[in-house]
């Protein structure tokens, strides 16, 4: 834990989650990893709990994280990478804007030692 703190001060990790409203249960988190201040761009990383699936939450939970990362944040370029197969994660790009900007070969290891190919989405702040 005092590892993710750490690099929360530095603004090298910065981690967020998702409450439920209604219980103030964990229903997920959003963070920005692989940060370059000098673009300034950042990965985005996502999980929603099996029980909010298919509710919405993603959508808007995510829609309102990418505007603070841009505005609030300052961020000029958030992507993501995500394997063929993750159609959910896809939709959910899509649907808030990001677009495909290739195929990165052999570019993740799963946890079986497998090397597998991702798609790389990309979105470019507005302001």
């Amino acid at each position: 834990m005092t590892e993710i703190v750490d690099k929360a001060k530095e603004k090298t990790y910065l981690p967020f989650i998702i409450l439920d409203n209604t219980t103030g249960s964990v229903a997920g988190f959003m963070d920005l990893k692989n940060i370059d201040w000098n673009i300034p761009k950042a990965e985005v990383g996502y999980f929603i709990d099996r029980k909010y699936e298919g509710k919405g939450l993603s959508r808007k939970a995510f829609a309102v994280f990418i505007n603070q990362c841009f505005i609030g944040l300052g961020f000029n370029k958030l992507f993501l990478r995500t394997h063929s197969s993750n159609v959910a994660a896809q939709r959910l790009a899509e649907t808030c804007g990001f677009i495909i900007e290739g195929n990165l070969r052999r570019d993740y290891k799963t946890s079986a030692g497998e090397l597998v190919d991702l798609l790389y989405y990309g979105k470019i702040s507005e302001t």
